[in-house]
């Protein structure tokens, strides 16, 4: 009970005032989900199950009845008082609904500014690799949820595009090659150069790597 309230606390200093409805809606999410309660704002409501149904279908209405008033508490509880008495007699589907008429963001909005960082990122000299490429990939899924997939194709030149100065020989080396891989693989190979030319400022933390010789490394010539 105690890490309930603890995390039931994220919510105290951005009690639900209209305009913060993005970041209220973000921690109420985390709250939900360690209560395994996610479902209530997410999945249609049940049917009401009729007197001779089974007593596991019983149980399960009863469950995401008593559920759904917890999560309706303590939505309501984390609202302003304008806000809580407003939505007084609402059901926690409802109040979402709501709210996001009023207070989200359009998925047009959502879209144009995941495109825009996701073109418009540059990866600084000295600056971890991976961190840049898995901030890409996830811009890059974002982008997918929002009903706009991109080609991996296009979403690979715009990490290389990303890429500093510093990584000129390695963008040189993979147009000539033009090997066929991933998001992930590409970053591998990133990770690989970055560490072999020392790249990185500070500790370098390479994930994923392939075994073998490195493709685009400075390392020791065959004999």
């Amino acid at each position: 009970m105690a890490t309930q309230l603890s995390l039931r606390s994220l919510l105290d200093n951005d009690k639900l005032t209209g305009p913060n409805f993005s970041i209220w809606l973000r921690k109420l999410k985390i709250v939900l989900e360690h209560e395994r309660t996610m479902y209530i704002i997410t999945d249609p409501a049940p049917e009401l199950p009729p007197a001779n149904a089974r007593v596991a279908i019983r149980d399960a209405y009863q469950k995401w009845t008593s559920d759904r008033i917890t999560v309706r508490c303590i939505m309501l509880a984390e609202m302003s008082d304008e806000f809580s008495r407003r939505f007084e007699s609402a059901q926690p589907n409802e109040i979402i609904q709501v709210l996001n008429e009023s207070f989200g963001v359009p998925d047009d909005d959502k879209r144009y500014s995941t495109s825009c960082c996701i073109f418009n990122a540059k990866l600084r000299e000295g600056a971890s690799v991976t961190d840049h490429v898995l901030y890409m990939i996830e811009l890059i899924e974002r982008l997918s949820k929002l009903g706009f997939s991109l080609h991996e194709q296009l979403g690979k030149d715009a990490i290389l595009n990303s890429l500093p100065d510093s990584y000129r020989p390695f963008l040189t080396h993979y147009r000539m090659t033009k090997p066929v891989l991933n998001f992930h693989g590409l970053l591998g190979l990133l990770q690989n150069f970055e560490k072999d030319n020392q790249l990185r400022k500070g500790p370098v933390n390479v994930v994923g790597g392939g075994a073998g010789r490195r493709p685009f490394g400075k390392g020791k010539k065959q004999k």
